[in-house]
């Protein structure tokens, strides 16, 4: 068995925004110059409860099979503050397209404020 050991792991992005009120659009968190595996890591937290709905972040990538979006934090309930949820997924990303993150708000947000962070750690 052929095995190569990589001794370059460890955070390559990371990202920290509060008092936010709306979605957020795709934001480029990094590109990575080759096809690799990776860990995406988030956390959204309310802050200010909204008035109906949930919210949901997600990691934005190329793989070989194509484009792919997917729930880092899944439907996130707005409407109880506080409310967090966090969680880790891994990703394999080629090279050369952006890796990104963006929220998603279904229901109606009223005074939703709330915070989101992200990290990107090669494996």
């Amino acid at each position: 068995m052929n095995a190569t050991w990589e001794t370059v792991a460890g955070v390559i992005a990371t990202t920290n925004a509060t008092n936010q009120g709306a979605a957020i659009a795709a934001t480029t968190l990094f590109t990575p110059t080759s096809a690799d595996f990776y860990m995406a890591c988030g956390y959204l937290g309310i802050l200010t409860a909204g008035t109906s709905g949930t919210i949901t972040l997600n990691v934005i990538y190329q793989s070989e099979a194509g484009a792919k979006t997917t729930g880092i934090v899944s439907g996130l309930s707005i409407t109880a503050s506080p409310n967090a949820n966090g969680n880790c997924i891994g990703i394999f990303a080629v090279g050369g397209t952006a890796v990104q993150y963006n929220t998603v708000l279904s229901g109606t947000a009223g005074a939703l404020q709330y915070s989101v962070s992200v990290k990107m750690i090669k494996l």
